[in-house]
């Protein structure tokens, strides 16, 4: 009989709080926010860097050289500054990194 009392007592006290509990968990932190905005902005980088390697990369090395950057392009001598421009290790190719810096993504 006490154990009832026990309970019932210890289940009143808990259920009215389960409410404010579950609303305290689905508040996100400044953190939580920034991190899934960090994570958004890789995705996209990823998914906007493998579209471009998709379509140009011709031989699946995962970077361009430059005929691969510039065979497509209507305007083939400025997408050959631009080449340079971008590569910004001078290696004659370019990295998924110097990709994604030139499509803006920092």
């Amino acid at each position: 009989m006490k154990r009832r009392v026990f309970f019932a007592s210890l289940a009143a006290v808990l259920v009215p709080a389960l409410p404010a509990m579950a609303a305290k968990k689905k508040k996100k932190s400044k953190a939580d926010k920034e991190r899934e905005e960090r994570k958004k902005k890789r995705d996209a980088e990823k998914k906007a860097v493998d579209k471009i390697l998709r379509e140009r990369d011709d031989n699946d090395d995962g970077s361009l050289s430059r005929t691969e950057y510039v065979e497509n392009a209507d305007d083939k001598e400025t997408a050959s500054r631009l080449f340079e421009l971008h590569n910004k290790n001078r290696d004659r190719n370019l990295t998924r990194s110097e990709i994604a810096a030139s499509l803006g993504f920092d």
